[in-house]
């Protein structure tokens, strides 16, 4: 009795301080780094002051990904205010939702501890943090495909309330694949599953085929606007994966370091190879999850080699579910204590001490670095200093009202924020311009050049002040 008391007892202890360190790691310090491009491009669409369609035309010219995202965006905004953090707050709900859902996912499918190791996993995967801490629909699509797992496992473990898990099944897959389409991979999981299912078993499941009849439904009528929509943007900057990326299929960048990645893909492939024969035999909920696994790989990969390239990292970052999950349960089903123990320890050892390499954990004791572009310190300086005009240098020279207008956007919302006295002027006004002018630069973004400032109509000036600002570039120059 004692000792269980002491299990329950260190189960509890481990679940609290998994959740306040994922919840802690996530939160603290949301908005230390000023959005990156990709949340500019999602707060300019968003506008709420703009009319739906506007939103909607914006969305088609300037995103690759669905519009319920940016959808949600507008409205989170239009309750809120139109500020340039909030959007981040949004996301940072759903990375600490995901924490508990993806948890409660583990529990389901077997009653051990399991799930006390996915907590932990979860909580402090550094690669699920990040995209927790920024305003995009990658923490959003994760979200949502945990909980269209849930509900798929409960409508396959119990008839009780099978029609109300059912519909939450598809809702919830529908919400994920509105989110990212690639969260489709998981539906075709399923369909894969199935199909071995009724190989073996020759059960034919009615709920599996009125939700599979369905989703093929709404995909059908759904697919040709999404593939209208992203054809105006093309993601022609991705290339395809080099020979690194099969050492290790992007688990280094997965798990925060070489090492780890490494070790929790050789303890993955390692333990579905033990536990093949279970794994096939049994044909339960982890063989769609390890299905899951290979198809979240070889779909994009696959589509890349026959077409362009499509596979990113955070394009993917779902298969975290099934990593994590299967990892937890395969380890848990070793019959060896001693060897049990010692990789559970090691995994724990090894992630938590990785957290000290990691700026999210080293800010609670030294000054963390930016690694996005900070416009703060170069707008102070414009602020503080006797010239209060500046102008945004770009170079994208066949999208250069695009760029303009983004970032345009977020500066006006971010010089409002900050209560900064100063003016941004076009091109045209700084040809006409006599006097001292700042310059900005977002040199690592979008511009290589910013030496240059590009015009049909070249005129002189003198550089006077030239500084650097993480990814930015800031000169003050005397316009002859």
């Amino acid at each position: 009795m004692l000792n269980k008391f002491n299990s329950n007892n260190f189960i509890i202890f481990a679940i609290c301080f998994s959740l306040f360190f994922g919840i802690l790691l996530r939160v603290y310090n949301l908005n230390y780094d000023n959005l990156w491009f990709d949340e500019m491009v999602s707060f300019w669409v968003s506008d709420p002051s703009i009319t739906f369609a506007e939103t909607y035309a914006r969305h088609r010219g300037s995103e690759g990904s669905p519009f319920l995202f940016n959808f949600l965006m507008k409205f989170l905004y239009k309750i809120f205010g139109y500020q340039s953090y909030m959007g981040r707050y949004f996301s940072v709900t759903f990375g600490i939702l995901s924490i508990i859902s993806v948890t409660y996912l583990s529990s389901l499918l077997k009653k051990n501890n399991a799930y006390v190791l996915v907590v932990f996993l979860v909580s402090f995967n550094v690669f699920l943090i990040k995209y927790s801490q920024e305003a995009r629909l990658y923490a959003f699509a994760f979200f949502m495909t945990s909980l269209a797992a849930i509900f798929l496992v409960k409508a396959f473990k119990s008839k009780k309330n099978l029609f109300l898990n059912t519909f939450l099944y598809i809702f919830f897959q529908t919400l994920a694949f509105l989110g990212h389409p690639f969260v489709l991979i998981f539906f075709f999981s399923l369909i894969a599953y199935y199909f071995f299912y009724y190989l073996k078993f020759k059960k034919n499941l009615v709920f599996l085929n009125y939700s599979i009849f369905i989703i093929l439904v709404l995909l059908a009528i759904y697919l040709p606007i999404y593939v209208g929509e992203s054809k105006q943007y093309p993601h022609t900057w991705l290339e395809h994966p080099g020979l690194k990326f099969f050492t290790n299929f992007y688990f280094s960048t997965f798990f925060g370091s070489r090492l780890l990645g490494l070790i929790h893909l050789a303890l993955l492939i390692g333990l579905i190879i033990s536990f093949k024969n279970k794994i096939i035999n049994e044909l339960n909920f982890v063989t769609l999850l390890i299905l899951f696994i290979f198809l979240s790989y070889f779909t994009p990969l696959l589509y890349g080699w026959l077409y362009k390239p499509i596979i990113h990292s955070r394009y993917i970052i779902f298969v975290l579910i099934p990593i994590i999950v299967v990892l937890s349960y395969l380890i848990f089903e070793i019959k060896s204590k001693y060897f049990k123990s010692l990789i559970i320890s090691i995994l724990v050892v090894l992630t938590f001490g990785n957290q000290f390499r990691e700026s999210n954990f080293k800010q609670f004791y030294e000054v963390r670095p930016r690694y996005k572009a900070d416009y703060f310190h170069p707008m102070k300086k414009i602020n503080d200093s006797n010239h209060k005009n500046y102008f945004l240098n770009h170079s994208l020279y066949n999208e250069e009202e695009f760029w303009s207008d983004v970032f345009e956007n977020y500066l006006r919302i971010f010089i409002k924020e900050n209560n900064f006295n100063i003016n941004q002027i076009n091109l045209s006004e700084l040809k006409n311009k006599k006097g001292y002018v700042w310059i900005l630069c977002p040199k690592d973004l979008i511009e290589k050049k910013c030496g240059k400032i590009r015009t049909k109509h070249p005129f002189k000036f003198q550089i006077l002040k030239d500084d650097e600002f993480n990814s930015l570039n800031l000169k003050l120059i005397k316009l002859e």
